[in-house]
C-alpha cells in the first residue's frame, strides 16, 4: 500500500520555518538578555522576509525530506541554508533604514538556528523511520539491469527494506509482487503491462524508468478530436520568451559571479602555476545549442599536454594524469569557475546540459541516437545531470537527466538547481571519474548479506 508522506514533509517544513525567527528572538536574549523596543519593532515589520526566504531556501535544497535522505544530508542542507540566509540578512539590514540588527545577533543566530535545526532534524530522522519503516521494494529488469540497481541501492538504499530483484514474471514473483509497497520498472519491460495493472489493482505504488519516449510526455497538454481524447506534445526546446528570460538571468548571474569569485581566482591561479607551471586555464572544444562548437574555459586540473599520448579518454577515478591542486579542484568544483566567462560571453548557459566533446557525442550516438537532442538548449555550468548525476553515471542516464530537464524547463527549476549546485561541492562521489561498478556476484561474495534466491529473482533482507 502507498505511504503518503506527504503531510509528514509539510508539518516539518513549517517547523523549519518557525526555528527561523525563534533563532533569531533566542540569539537577542543570549546577546542581550532582552530585546528592547528599538530592535524589536523593526525585527516585527522585517520578520516575515526573512521567514519566505529562509522556506524557500528549505524548499531549494528539500532539506524538508529529511528521512528519505541520510541524516548527515539533511543537516548539512539546513546548515547550508541558514548560512545563505545569514548573509541574506546582512545585505538586507544595508538597505533597510531602521533596521536595527546588530552583526553580532546575525552570527550568533546563524549557530543558534544551526543548532536548532540540527536538533530537529535528528528528532525527525527517527520519527521518520519510526512512523515510515523500509518500503518493501520489488526491481523488474533484465539480469544486467538489475545488477546495476542493486549496487545503486546497496550505495543509497535509503528508506526501503527488503529488496527483491526479478528479471521474469513468474508465479512466486506474483505472489510477492501483491504484497511489497513499491515497484520499480523500466518500460522495456516484456511483462510491465500486467505488473503495471496489479499495482493498479493493489494500490501499489510504481516508480517507472523511462525511456526518452516516457520523457517527452511529460508536460502534455490534453485536447480532443470530437470525443477522442489526444496528448499533445509542446516542440522539444525552450521557446523565444525562455531563451529571453534564461539569458537575461545568465548575464547577470555570471557577471555578479565573475565579480565575487574573483579573489578564488586569483589564489587557484597562483596554485596551480606553483605546482605545475603555466598555462593555469584550460581550453577544449566542446558542443553547445545546435551542435555549434566553442572553447570551455576550466582550470587545468591535469598534467601539461595530458592527452598528448592517449587521445580523447574519460578522466578515471585514480588517473595520474591528475595533479593534487587539480584533484581538490575537482572534488569541489571549483575547477569550473571559468566557465562563468563562457556563460557571460554567451556560449553556455549557467543551467543546462554538461558540455561534452564531440568525440565522445559521436562514440555515444551511435548506441543512443538521441543523445544529440541535449543540444537543443545550450550547454550550462550545472543542471539536472550534474546536481543528480556524477562522473561515473551512464551515458544513458545522464541524457534522460538532461530530457528531462529540457521537457520541463522553467526559471524556477533553474533556481532550484542553481541552489542544489552550491550542496554538492564537497560531495565526493559526485565528482569522482569514471570507474568499474563491481557485478551482482562480486558484491554478494564481499557483502554480509541476507539474501534468498528463488524462480527468476532474489530478494535482500532486511536486517533490522
Amino acid at each position: 500500500m502507498k505511504k503518503d508522506t506527504s503531510g509528514f514533509f509539510l508539518l516539518q517544513l513549517l517547523i523549519d520555518a518557525v526555528l527561523i525567527p525563534l533563532g533569531i528572538i533566542l540569539a537577542f536574549q543570549l546577546r542581550y538578555e532582552t530585546i528592547d523596543t528599538l530592535n524589536w519593532e523593526p525585527f516585527v515589520e522585517i520578520w516575515w522576509v526573512l521567514l519566505g526566504a529562509g522556506v524557500l531556501l528549505f524548499y531549494f535544497f528539500e532539506s524538508y525530506k529529511c528521512g528519505e535522505k541520510p541524516l548527515a544530508d539533511s543537516i548539512y542542507e539546513s546548515v547550508l541554508a541558514i548560512l545563505l540566509l545569514s548573509l541574506f540578512t546582512m545585505a538586507l539590514t544595508y538597505f533597510t533604514r531602521g533596521f536595527a540588527y546588530p552583526r553580532s545577533i546575525v552570527l550568533i543566530s546563524f549557530f543558534v538556528q544551526g543548532a536548532l535545526l540540527a536538533g530537529w532534524k535528528v528528532i525527525v530522522y527517527f520519527l521518520y523511520h519510526k512512523i515510515y519503516p523500509g518500503k518493501s521494494l520489488l526491481v523488474f529488469g533484465t539480469k544486467e539491469e538489475n545488477e546495476r540497481t542493486f549496487y545503486k541501492l546497496l550505495m543509497d538504499g535509503r528508506g526501503y527494506g527488503d529488496k527483491t530483484f526479478a528479471d521474469t514474471l513468474t508465479d512466486e514473483v506474483r505472489n510477492i509482487l501483491h504484497g511489497v509497497d513499491e515497484v520499480i520498472i523500466p518500460m522495456s519491460f516484456s511483462d510491465k503491462d500486467e505488473v503495471i495493472r496489479i499495482c493498479f489493482d493493489h494500490d501499489i505504488h510504481l516508480s517507472i524508468i523511462p525511456t526518452l519516449f516516457e520523457v517527452n510526455l511529460f508536460s502534455t497538454e490534453l485536447k480532443q478530436i470530437d470525443d477522442i481524447p489526444i496528448l499533445s506534445t509542446k516542440p522539444f526546446g525552450l521557446n523565444q520568451v525562455q531563451l529571453l528570460l534564461k539569458r537575461i538571468f545568465d548575464i547577470l548571474s555570471s557577471g555578479i559571479a565573475l565579480i565575487l569569485l574573483s579573489p578564488v581566482f586569483l589564489i587557484v591561479m597562483m596554485a596551480i602555476a606553483i605546482e605545475s607551471g603555466f598555462p593555469v586555464i584550460y581550453k577544449q572544444e566542446r558542443l553547445t545549442r545546435g551542435d555549434k562548437r566553442f572553447f570551455v574555459r576550466k582550470f587545468r586540473t591535469m598534467v601539461k599536454d595530458a592527452e598528448s599520448k592517449s587521445g580523447p579518454v574519460l578522466a578515471a577515478g585514480a588517473d595520474n594524469r591528475i595533479t593534487k591542486v587539480g584533484r581538490f579542484l575537482r572534488s569541489t568544483r571549483l575547477d569550473e569557475i571559468p566557465q562563468f566567462l563562457n556563460v557571460f560571453l554567451g556560449e553556455m548557459s549557467l543551467v543546462g546540459p554538461r558540455p561534452e566533446r564531440s568525440f565522445f557525442v559521436e562514440e555515444f550516438s551511435k548506441e543512443l541516437p538521441e543523445f544529440r537532442y541535449r543540444t537543443r538548449v545550450k550547454a550550462g555550468i550545472t543542471g539536472l545531470g550534474q546536481v543528480l548525476g556524477k562522473y561515473t553515471t551512464t551515458p544513458k542516464d545522464k541524457l534522460n537527466f538532461d530530457m528531462i530537464y529540457i521537457r520541463n524547463y522553467s526559471f524556477l527549476l533553474d533556481l532550484k538547481l542553481c541552489f542544489q549546485t552550491l550542496k554538492i561541492f564537497f560531495v565526493k562521489s559526485a565528482a569522482e571519474g569514471f570507474r568499474e561498478e563491481y557485478s551482482f556476484e562480486a558484491i554478494k561474495n564481499n557483502k554480509e548479506l541476507t539474501i534468498f534466491e528463488g524462480d527468476g529473482y532474489f530478494t535482500i533482507k532486511d536486517e533490522k
